[in-house]
């Protein structure tokens, strides 16, 4: 995967570089994991990994750390927002990743 520059939509929003996604991941575990124990991420997971492993988590993540640029982190907020809804009213959808994304918006 060492070529790829952009992650795959269907795991992260394509504007995302996989190295932007590296760097948003490690900013949340440094600056908000730790006012979010509900929701651990093992050392040593890369942005990669999680992404395809728990594509709404890593979106989630992706999203709280994007506060370098607000304009796109509240269109970013819109679309988890969508997301989220599409998933439990009409599909709903039950799963410890979208919980988990939803404590991660409550919290922060």
């Amino acid at each position: 995967m060492a070529g790829m520059t952009t992650a795959s939509s269907s795991t992260l929003d394509p504007s995302i570089s996989v190295n932007e996604a590296a760097v948003l991941l490690a900013r949340y575990n440094r600056l908000m994991a730790a006012s979010m124990p509900f929701v651990v991420i093992p050392d040593g997971t890369d942005a990669w990994e999680l992404a395809h492993r728990k594509p709404f988590l890593m979106q989630v993540i992706a999203t709280v750390a994007f506060f370098h640029d607000l304009p796109k982190q509240q269109v970013m907020v819109k679309d988890l927002m969508r997301q989220i809804s599409e998933k439990m009213i009409l599909r709903n959808d039950k799963s410890l990743e979208l919980l988990q994304g939803i404590l991660i918006l409550i919290a922060w």
